[in-house]
């Protein structure tokens, strides 16, 4: 009997162990995503929200509302522009697209 509750403390301990490793690593990734989000200097961003409107201008505050939209938005931008663009997809229903979403960096017009 003395042997069940050793093995038994044994067990519990190694798996209070293994949650926290894992809780802990859990953890250090989350942080690492938001570092590299919040610290990235996009030269544009732009915003799609499932309660947006297509004649929004993209802002957080006015979101487009298709991500079909938000490619026409960036396609039309001036050619002088450098750094990164990003799309932000607010949360809500799932967007529902006609076809395949394609990313390149070949400036499409």
């Amino acid at each position: 009997m003395v042997i069940k509750k050793e093995i038994l403390m044994a067990s519990a301990l190694f798996l209070a162990l293994l949650a926290a490793i894992t809780l802990i690593g859990y953890c250090k990734s989350i942080n690492a995503f938001a570092g590299s989000v919040g610290t990235t200097s996009a030269t544009a961003n732009f915003y799609v929200s499932p309660e947006g409107s297509d004649s929004n201008p993209g802002t957080l505050e006015q979101p487009v509302k298709t991500i079909n939209k938000a490619k026409e938005v960036v396609r039309n931008l001036t050619d002088g522009l450098e750094g990164d663009i990003i799309v932000w997809l607010r949360g809500g229903r799932a967007y529902a697209l006609e076809d395949t979403l394609v990313f390149t960096e070949e400036r499409l017009r």
